[in-house]
Parts: C-alpha cells; structure tokens; sequence
C-alpha cells in the first residue's frame, strides 16, 4: 500500500504486506502494521511516534510492527521525551 500526501492523520488501522507512506505530518494515534516491509517518510520534519528496529516493537501512541521485518527506513528526526515500551514479537 502506497500513501502519499500532506498530512496523515491515522485514527484507525492501516495494514498491507507492504506498507510506504510518504508524508509531511504523521499523525498517528492507532496501528501501522506491515507483514514484510515499512517504509515511513516525513521528508524530514519530526517523526515523533514510532521506532522499529529488527524484531524488537517499541510502542509509543500507535503501535507499528512489522512481521518480518526485512527493510525499514524512517529518514526523520526522532523526539527523544516519549515514554517507549519494548515488546517482542511473536513468531507464527
């Protein structure tokens, strides 16, 4: 799934196998969730809801996770005064 746009507020689910957004402002309040790859781009304005690193999830407003992780690229600033939860991921 490809979205392209200005301002992306998720107040829901946003799932594919393979998930691009390509933004100026995220916004996201629920779940991004990509079975093979998450590509998150805010075009370097702050992306301050999400980390995902490998198979390690780190919660912060929204969850984003991907099943098997094999590429993810965030090319934006991290806010670094967010609470941040670990949690692995299960395997199926």
């Amino acid at each position: 799934m490809d979205i392209k746009g200005k301002n992306l507020e998720n107040n829901g689910t946003i799932a594919a196998r393979f998930n691009k957004i390509y933004v100026e402002k995220l916004d996201n309040k629920k779940d991004i969730l990509a079975e093979k790859t998450l590509d998150i781009s805010t075009f370097g304005n702050i992306l301050s809801q999400i980390i995902l690193l490998r198979m390690m999830v780190i919660t912060i407003m929204g969850l984003f996770k991907v099943k098997e992780l094999r590429t993810l690229r965030l090319d934006s600033l991290i806010s670094t005064q967010l609470l941040i939860n670990y949690r692995r991921l299960e395997k199926n």
